[in-house]
């Protein structure tokens, strides 16, 4: 299931030939994004800061790398997600929080 968040398109230049850039999207920066169910069931659960284990235990998964790989990372990529040590992305202090697009798109969810 996918679900289309509605937002404003100011920035071009993040679609390519070959699709989105990875860049850090703002909340002005898509008209219209499709939010995967899987960033969809990420971002509804979580809340304030969490490590990687804890966010495994919150979403009832068993395989480690596929949290990194299917939840993780494509909400890092696409902005709704961020580290609260980027200089430092594989410490086993590294933890995550909602960012302001990943907090609008949880109320979304929410509503």
């Amino acid at each position: 299931m996918w679900l289309i968040l509605s937002l404003k398109l100011n920035k071009p230049e993040l679609f390519g030939t070959l699709g989105p850039k990875k860049v850090k999207p703002t909340p002005a920066d898509h008209e219209f994004q499709l939010v995967d169910w899987k960033i969809q069931q990420l971002v509804s659960k979580f809340s304030g800061v969490l490590s990687r284990a804890e966010i495994q235990v919150l979403l009832e998964l068993k395989e480690a790398e596929h949290l990194r790989q299917g939840y993780i990372l494509p909400a890092l990529n696409l902005g709704y997600l961020e580290m609260t040590l980027p200089d430092k992305p594989s410490s086993k202090l590294q933890k995550y929080r909602l960012t302001k697009i990943g907090k609008n798109l949880q109320l979304h969810i929410m509503s």
